[in-house]
């Protein structure tokens, strides 16, 4: 009989997951049964901000051709997200602290890509603990972006993250300290990276397998605090 009963449930609950749906689609979008498109293509407004999801199940989340975009603070609460989240082709992005704050499942795949289509276009600030709370990922992927800042522990505390990918024409201005922290990374790839001023304990605390910069230009600013050494010469550039 319990055998029965659990049975009962499980059945019940894949019903209830495949069944569930955004009953509104966000303003600037198109849904498909458990997919959807936003896009400032056809809209008077260039800018498109991301709020709440409310609790729904999404396979997929493109979001493409807009000259800015904003991901508020808890967009993705209660959101079962599946498969991939993209943004493409986006003048100016911009995550908010905890923009993933409460998801309940992180997509396979989240790729920020094409941002030099449009002129001096570019991610302002990636902020304090903005990709907090992403899991089981198997790649972040930024490719072809301009970045002004990464905030300390902008991607802490990410776990089970098979790739972490920045390649390719990216060019970031500020990282600052502990940018990773706490987050679990199988691989992490720099690859055709320039950052212009970067602390040096950017990357302290990150819990990775490999590691891997090429191709990238890094000028380090050295901490100042007791007990560290200061650099009174020119400071450390890293090209390889």
């Amino acid at each position: 009989m319990t055998s029965q009963l659990l049975l009962l449930l499980l059945l019940f609950c894949v019903h209830l997951q495949s069944t569930i749906s955004l009953t509104t689609c966000p303003r600037q979008c198109i849904c498909h049964e458990h997919s959807i498109a936003c896009s400032c293509e056809t809209s008077e407004k260039s800018e498109l901000i991301i709020s709440s999801l409310g609790s729904t199940y999404i396979t997929s989340l493109v979001v493409h051709t807009c000259d800015k975009v904003t991901v508020l603070n808890g967009s993705f609460s209660g959101v079962v997200l599946v498969e991939r989240l993209s943004f493409i082709a986006i003048g100016r992005l911009y995550f908010e602290p905890h923009a993933f704050k409460d998801i309940l499942q992180s997509p396979r795949q989240l790729v920020i890509d094409e941002f030099f289509r449009f002129r001096n276009s570019q991610i302002d600030v990636i902020a304090m603990e903005a990709f907090h709370y992403l899991t089981n990922i198997d790649y972040i992927y930024f490719h072809k972006t301009k970045i002004g800042r990464i905030e300390r522990k902008a991607f802490s505390k990410m776990y089970q993250i098979d790739h972490l990918y920045f390649k390719e024409s990216i060019h970031i201005g500020m990282i600052e300290s502990e940018a990773f922290s706490g987050s679990q990374i199988d691989e992490l790839i720099m690859d055709g990276v320039t950052i212009e001023s970067s602390h040096d304990t950017f990357l302290l605390n990150i819990d990775s397998e490999n590691t891997i910069m090429k191709n990238c230009s890094i000028y380090l600013v050295p901490r100042k605090e007791e007990n560290v050494i200061e650099f009174d010469d020119e400071q450390k550039i890293i090209e390889k």
